[in-house]
């Protein structure tokens, strides 16, 4: 009884020790490499955000350059950013815009929150040429959750030949890209390409 009993007691004491401090290193390095994978994957998620809308901007361009297309090869009738979008994806051009908000949402929760990041709005129309002729253009409105994001989609746009800043535009004087941002000015903005 006495065996039974010291051998019971021994085991105890062995287990009330605690842990040793490899198996408390081990621990502690667990919990920084999880640390880290949430800390370094929240800017891929956003980079990736970024990279769908830059994407999308992309897709709408092509969308107006098909519409010019239908309409014969001119958009001699200007469509506000509100109503262009609706008329793009009327005509299957765009993705299903989000019912009685007229957006499309690139990324993030859909509905839309403000941690989406969406395609508010598509103005179309024509714009000056230096030579006095006009040409067809898109603007396009997005809204990005933070500043700094917008300010990355432009600047990923900003070495495009076909991208109209304001002061470019001649006589830019309330014309379809007479604002355009040379830097986003805040989340939502746009952007203006030549077709």
């Amino acid at each position: 009884m006495y065996a039974i009993s010291h051998a019971r007691a021994v085991r105890l004491q062995r287990s009330a020790r605690g842990f040793s401090l490899i198996e408390l290193g081990i621990v502690i390095a667990v919990i920084a490499v999880l640390a880290a994978v949430v800390i370094f994957g929240r800017g891929f998620i956003v980079a990736s955000r970024v990279s769908k809308l830059v994407e999308a901007t992309n897709t709408v361009r092509k969308a107006a350059s098909t519409y010019a297309g239908l309409m014969g090869g001119s958009l001699n009738q200007v469509e506000v950013p509100s109503s262009g979008i609706v008329k793009l994806a009327n005509r299957q051009l765009l993705p299903p815009l989000v019912p009685n908000q007229n957006v499309w949402v690139v990324s993030g929760p859909n509905p839309p929150t403000s941690d989406s990041y969406k395609i508010e709005g598509v103005g179309l129309g024509q714009v000056a040429t230096v030579g006095g002729g006009m040409q067809n253009a898109v603007s396009i409105q997005f809204y990005t959750p933070k500043k700094e994001n917008a300010e990355d989609v432009v600047s990923s746009v900003m070495n495009d030949p076909n991208m109209i800043k304001g002061s470019q535009e001649p006589g830019g004087s309330g014309g379809l890209c007479a604002s355009s941002p040379t830097d986003a000015q805040a989340a939502k903005t746009y952007v203006c390409f030549s077709l």
